[in-house]
């Protein structure tokens, strides 16, 4: 879609001029004006800080993963639009006129290109992005409990994992396992407050016994090999994510957490076509964790360059349908 917006740049050089210290400004001045106003203004911060509010108000508890990342992207599509008209507009040649062209086919290379800055942003600067998009809420018939003491205990619990007082936490999910030895989501939470004090083989028996009652609890899959990884057990790791894989296939954490975990082993082929399956994921379901990946194929790039296997880097991402290069 391209607007000829004769009218905004008319008030752009209006905004430039009150700037300048004579009534008209040379090209090369124009310019150099330009480039200091390009590194006053973060166009970028202003996108993400309305996006953030936006996803701020995301009611994501009673919501798939899926519904979840396509929420966000809602937030984020707003924004991107008038993101590239002004991000164009700060490069423009002002000496002649101008047309700007804004694509709005989020199938486009512009579009996704600004989409993903966006999104790179907003993780490092959106802090309930990265809370939502890790969140685990999938409830069955046994992630609460119909006994109204322990679920007493494992309100308390919450409210102490807020203050972030983790003994306490324990004594709670503890309290509220021995009153319903079915609770699962007090069994998670047990488990997270243990890795959180880094008593692991506690952890890891807390998030076992929530398995046995709920085999498909995404919590004790997901924690189990990231308290293997804390203890530098990589194969029990790995063999852990096989798991996740098997039970969740269009999980990407499964292929992302194996990925890290064959980039701990130095075993680079096998990092790559893991994290570049979990990449494809993040592109369909949109979620930000899609720069993660990025970051680690990047990683895993130079490390293969520095072993001479920059071809088989190529052929594994071709293989998986990911285009090298720009």
């Amino acid at each position: 879609m391209k607007f000829i917006l004769c009218f905004l740049l008319m008030i752009f050089f209006v905004s430039v001029s009150a700037f300048a210290q004579t009534d008209t400004l040379s090209s090369e001045a124009n310019k150099q004006l330009m480039a200091q106003l390009a590194e006053k203004i973060d166009f970028y911060s202003g996108s993400s800080e309305r996006a953030c509010a936006c996803v701020s108000k995301i009611k994501f508890g009673k919501k798939s993963r899926d519904e979840t990342s396509k929420e966000i992207g809602k937030c984020l599509d707003k924004e991107v639009t008038s993101l590239q008209l002004m991000l164009q507009l700060m490069s423009v040649d002002t000496s002649k006129p101008n047309t700007i062209t804004v694509n709005t086919n989020k199938q486009s290379a512009k579009y996704k290109e600004t989409y993903n800055n966006l999104e790179r942003y907003m993780l490092d600067s959106c802090q309930v992005l990265r809370t939502i998009a890790a969140s685990e809420n999938n409830t069955t018939k046994n992630s609460l409990s119909g006994n109204k003491r322990a679920m007493q205990y494992y309100e308390a619990g919450q409210q102490a994992d807020r203050e972030e007082d983790y003994i306490k936490a324990v004594y709670y999910y503890k309290s509220a396992v021995e009153q319903d030895k079915n609770f699962a989501f007090a069994w998670d939470n047990l488990g997270v407050n243990y890795r959180k004090l880094e008593r692991y083989d506690e952890a890891l028996e807390a998030y076992k016994s929530s398995l046995k009652i709920d085999p498909k609890g995404v919590t004790g899959l997901h924690n189990i090999p990231v308290v293997y990884e804390y203890q530098k057990k990589y194969d029990e790791a790995l063999a852990a994510y096989a798991v996740l894989q098997q039970q969740y296939p269009k999980d990407p954490e499964g292929y992302y957490g194996s990925g890290r975990m064959y980039i701990a082993k130095e075993e680079m082929e096998a990092a790559l076509i893991n994290m570049c399956k979990a990449y494809n994921i993040y592109i369909e379901s949109k979620s930000p964790y899609r720069a993660d990946a990025e970051s680690n194929i990047q990683y895993i790039f130079q490390q293969m360059k520095k072993a001479g296997k920059e071809e088989r880097f190529n052929t594994i991402l071709k293989e998986n349908n990911i285009r090298v290069g720009k």
